[in-house]
């Protein structure tokens, strides 16, 4: 156990802040999604973690907005993994967005590829990346995830790794993936990489969301290490709706506003 984490009892997985479940302090994280969510997600998280002692990855991405979810999983996870002593690296966590196009013209999913390199490039240059960790919930036909691997794999020196937690349903409950996309406070708009707040967005639903997290990131850890997870000064990302966390923030929030709406053609583009 690292200096900056103190001893705690297992967690128990009660969840007192639920982002829209009622009588929230009695559900489980276990009790949540199908029988086999969790045992899924843990698999998963364990997979990420042993690649990344094996070979860092300097870069976790989140295919947003579906995959944001188990992206800040992961994240919480990775950190708890860090203050325990498992791992001693924590990768940048970023969100970018690619999902299904079945609804745009050629000419905007060829835009969003080209923007989805663009945003991929500076992220590589900002954190002098060349690994790459790729996370989604749902993989259909495999088009948005390609988008994606392919964005960062078109880079010299650069590899991109995906993994996928399968149609996990994390929150539970009747609507959840509208409900979900509500909690996490951000939508997409296409082309545009990065995601923006969504219309209903709630500060107390993503507070909510924020200790779920932390919950559920807690029970992966006791599973995979059997071990109480680590309290105290174990940093918490300022996500679910901030996007990007680096040093570069300010360069990288230029990239963003480089892209802007084009009236007369009814598509967002670059300058």
């Amino acid at each position: 156990m690292s200096a900056t984490a103190t001893e705690a009892p297992f967690f128990d997985g009660q969840i007192h802040n639920h982002p829209y479940l009622s009588g929230s302090d009695t559900v489980s994280v276990r009790t949540l999604g199908s029988t086999s969510t969790l045992e899924w997600v843990i698999k998963t998280n364990k997979e990420v973690l042993t690649d990344h002692n094996h070979n860092p990855y300097d870069v976790l991405v989140g295919d947003d907005v579906s995959g944001r979810l188990p992206t800040l999983i992961t994240h919480h996870f990775l950190r708890l993994a860090q203050a325990g002593g498992h791992t001693e690296t924590m990768p940048h966590t970023y969100f970018l967005t690619s999902g299904m196009t079945r609804d745009y013209s050629d000419e905007q999913v060829a835009l969003w590829k080209h923007n989805l390199g663009m945003a991929a490039r500076a992220i590589v240059a900002a954190n002098h990346a060349s690994r790459i960790a790729i996370m989604t919930e749902t993989v259909s036909s495999g088009r948005s995830m390609a988008r994606l691997v392919e964005s960062f794999d078109s880079q010299r020196g650069v590899t991109a790794h995906a993994y996928n937690m399968q149609s996990a349903t994390y929150l539970g409950g009747p609507g959840d993936d509208n409900r979900t996309r509500v909690a996490l406070g951000v939508e997409k708009y296409i082309p545009e990489p990065f995601s923006r707040r969504h219309p209903s967005f709630s500060g107390e639903k993503a507070s909510r969301l924020r200790h779920f997290l932390a919950d559920y990131a807690a029970v992966i850890y006791q599973d995979i290490f059997n071990e109480p997870a680590p309290t105290g000064r174990t940093r918490q990302p300022s996500a679910p709706i901030t996007p990007l966390r680096t040093p570069d923030i300010k360069r990288l929030g230029g990239l963003q506003r480089l892209f802007r709406w084009r009236s007369d053609k009814g598509i967002y583009r670059s300058r």
